[in-house]
């Protein structure tokens, strides 16, 4: 769209290099201009975020799918390749280890953590497997078996409901509801929100992610060789599961909306030089129908405690006419420190918004994600309202 067509042109020179004569054959052809959705003086603050940091964040409106804020770092200055560059410095960015080319929001997967454990507890109420009173209790682990399967709270939970469970992230009571939920109904509630599947959003090389049904695992493990082990990690969004941050933030949109399944974009719109007008893309937008508005609420409200509440794992993120809702996930590396996620929205109609913050091997979502939420939502709240 932008790059337009070159022009060409004849000229003929004398034995000394003289012009003598000359005719454009072809006049050269501007490209289009596009109108970004991206707010510029909030994107530069959010990358001042991740100065010494590996991930990204997306500020996104929950009603649309426009991007305000996209950032993945490390990133690499798009001057270097203005007007050529050299092989040396060429040869230096490919070999950066910290691989600044790599867009981690589109082309990057990673384990969810525990920001997927509101597909199961859908599953379980949507289901009429369980109601929102339904309490496990949790002493710190699982047992399956002769395995052992942790809580990240040692001391355990206590006795949980599930408002308890997604506010406290407490792996036992979600250890305990897919034994009940299965992997049919988790793979189900998964595909409403497009797990498994691009967003389309208008940037090229994205990653589908993987969310493995039945035959994804039969065919990996052998038809009887996995188990109630492989769902335990599955509920928690460890194992097989992957993502994209794009994908997260879309799931965490159509929780804000109540189904809506918006197309994340960074084009607002496109001057069209050859019609001498403005075009508006058009974007795919679904409703997920198969979910009732109560139980909406139900993950809606455990959502805000995380904030909201005292004891919540994202409280310090509690900020005064926002209403935000959130969830925080710790992923596993096996490369390195884990990962560290925290998802959320504004329940604030006039600041309609949903973001996603992914620090690499930054351990806790709580203790690294979460923060860095706070400062994007406090800086661009103070610029709006």
């Amino acid at each position: 769209l932008l790059r337009g067509k070159d022009g060409h042109q004849l000229v003929v020179l004398n034995a000394k290099g003289i012009v003598v004569n000359s005719a454009i054959e072809q006049d050269a052809v501007p490209g289009n201009d596009l109108y970004l959705t991206i707010d510029a003086e909030l994107q530069a603050y959010c990358e001042s975020l991740f100065d010494g940091l590996s991930g990204g964040l997306i500020l996104m409106d929950y009603t649309n799918g426009e991007i305000l804020s996209f950032v993945s770092k490390p990133d690499f200055n798009p001057e270097l390749f203005s007007g050529g560059i050299s092989h040396e410095l060429w040869s230096s960015v490919l070999q950066d280890t910290l691989k600044p080319l790599f867009n981690r929001l589109v082309q990057a997967q990673y384990p969810p953590g525990s920001t997927y454990k509101m597909i199961t507890a859908l599953a379980a109420v949507e289901e009429n497997i369980i109601t929102p009173d339904q309490t496990f209790h949790c002493s710190g682990s699982y047992r399956l078996g002769n395995r052992t399967f942790n809580c990240w709270k040692k001391e355990g939970h206590g006795k949980t409901d599930l408002f308890g469970a997604i506010r406290g992230s407490c792996n036992v009571y979600f250890y305990n509801l897919i034994q009940r939920v299965g992997l049919t109904q988790l793979t189900k509630y998964s595909m409403y929100f497009e797990f498994g599947q691009a967003t389309g959003i208008d940037l090229p090389e994205e990653a589908s992610g993987i969310l493995p049904d039945e035959n994804y695992m039969n065919s990996r493990y052998g038809k009887n060789g996995w188990g109630k082990g492989n769902l335990l990690n599955l509920v928690i969004g460890q194992g097989e599961v992957l993502t994209t941050p794009l994908q997260l933030l879309r799931y965490t949109a159509a929780i804000a909306s109540q189904g809506k399944v918006v197309t994340p974009h960074l084009v607002r719109t496109i001057y069209d030089r050859s019609q001498d007008k403005l075009i508006y893309p058009e974007f795919q937008e679904k409703q997920i129908q198969q979910i009732s508005p109560e139980n909406w609420k139900i993950i809606i409200e455990g959502m805000k405690q995380v904030v909201q509440s005292k004891d919540g794992t994202a409280r310090r993120v509690n900020i005064s006419g926002l209403d935000i809702h959130g969830k925080t996930g710790t992923a596993q590396n096996p490369h390195g420190e884990d990962h560290a996620w925290f998802i959320g929205f504004s329940g604030n109609r006039r600041f309609p918004f949903a973001f996603v913050v992914l620090v690499e091997n930054g351990g806790s979502g709580s203790g690294k994600a979460a923060p860095v939420a706070k400062k994007m939502l406090q800086f661009y709240m103070e610029k709006i309202l």
